[in-house]
């Protein structure tokens, strides 16, 4: 076991910390707890098959983050794919946020899209790719039901519609030893 601390994003001071097998371990008692993630910053961090479901993620940043398998509660659809791209690095995608996190990238599919034109029109390799990722994406997007997404737009929109939590925004980092 390790120790970990959940800490402000700003601030630094510590909001939750013990004793861990991982971080991810640490960030599911965090959540069993009803602490607050609104804001987190949770780059690099590895979560694959975390359970978050119920977590307030209002804004969390998620670059970099390792996903894949994570549960964010019933109505949520996160997809992501990894291995491409010149660093090979993890994309991931809420359909309820129409949020895209791939390495120091965070915003819209839209953005994202246009980005990837942008960044990489000189590179034919990477452009048909990343392409193909977005192609991916669209047709994860296309092949849930409606009444998911709709049931997914409501609870994200109800979970924005409440107030912002007391709890500081806070970082997820290993404590030095």
């Amino acid at each position: 076991m390790s120790h970990y601390q959940i800490k402000n994003r700003w601030t630094g001071a510590v909001i939750y910390e013990g004793e861990a097998e991982s971080l991810k371990d640490l960030v599911g008692t965090a959540v069993e707890k009803n602490i607050s993630l609104g804001g987190a910053y949770l780059g690099g961090a590895n979560l694959r098959d975390a359970n978050l479901g119920g977590a307030n993620l209002r804004g969390a940043y998620l670059g970099g983050a390792y996903l894949g398998g994570a549960y964010l509660g019933g109505a949520y659809h996160l997809i992501s794919f990894s291995g491409i791209g010149s660093a090979r690095r993890n994309t991931s995608y809420w359909l309820e946020a129409d949020k895209v996190w791939c390495g120091c990238f965070n915003g819209t599919l839209e953005e994202f899209r246009d980005q990837v034109e942008e960044t990489h029109e000189e590179n034919p390799q990477y452009l048909a790719e990343y392409r193909a990722g977005i192609a991916f994406l669209a047709a994860c997007i296309a092949a849930i039901p409606e009444v998911e997404k709709e049931a997914g737009r409501k609870a994200y929109a109800e979970m924005m519609a409440k107030p912002a939590p007391v709890e500081p925004i806070v970082k997820i980092a290993e404590a030095s030893k």
